[in-house]
Parts: structure tokens; sequence; C-alpha cells
């Protein structure tokens, strides 16, 4: 019933919800919290691109412990993180970071790879 697209375009996020993919319900865009979602996203799925993860004048690790690291990634002026979790093996398991959740709070959000 429902369709979302993200969309990160002329560094600005957008994302589009629509109903039966005739009728808008959701068109949002030109807010910095956009922007930043859309690079979070991103960032998460570039666990299947591992080559967008490797470092780099934007893109920094920071150890924590033996399975732990920070990942900091500046772009356009948007500063993020992300502390990743790998597994026994070096695979990453779990990114966290904050990310807007509605109109105005950051909240955690979790991803698990599996």
């Amino acid at each position: 019933m429902f369709t979302g697209r993200d969309m990160y375009l002329s560094n600005h996020g957008r994302i589009i919800v629509t109903l039966f993919s005739i009728y808008n319900i959701v068109d949002e865009k030109g807010k910095e919290k956009y922007d930043m979602g859309e690079v979070l996203r991103w960032l998460t799925e570039s666990i299947l691109y591992p080559t967008n993860l490797l470092p780099s004048k934007r893109l920094q690790w920071f150890p924590i412990d033996a399975n732990k690291a920070r990942l900091r990634f500046n772009y356009k002026g948007l500063s993020l993180f992300f502390k990743i979790t790998f597994n026994e093996i070096g695979e990453i398991s779990e990114m966290e970071t904050k990310r807007y959740m509605g109109n105005e709070n950051l909240e955690a959000w979790i991803i698990k790879a599996s």
C-alpha cells in the first residue's frame, strides 16, 4: 500500500512516502535532519559496498576495544558518528548512532547485520 523513497540529491536529503504509488503522504526535504538521515542510511548500506568504508579524508576509524570502533564521517558540513561492533571474524555485526525519529527527537538507531 505504501511506498517510501529515500534520496540524497544535490547535497540534500529527501523522503517521499506515497499511498498506492499515487498519493503523496510525506514529501519532506530542505532540513538538516533529512540531510543527516539520508547520509546515515547511505553509510549503513555501505556494509554491502565495503570500499565505501575505507579510511579517507572524510571517513576515519578510531578503536574503542578489540571488537568495537568509532566511525566518523564528515561531509558538506555534516559530522556523523557510528559505534561499530565486529564479530569474531572481523565482519561488521552492528552499527549504532543517533538519528532523528519524528520531528525533533534524536534517538538510538541500531542496525544489526546478519
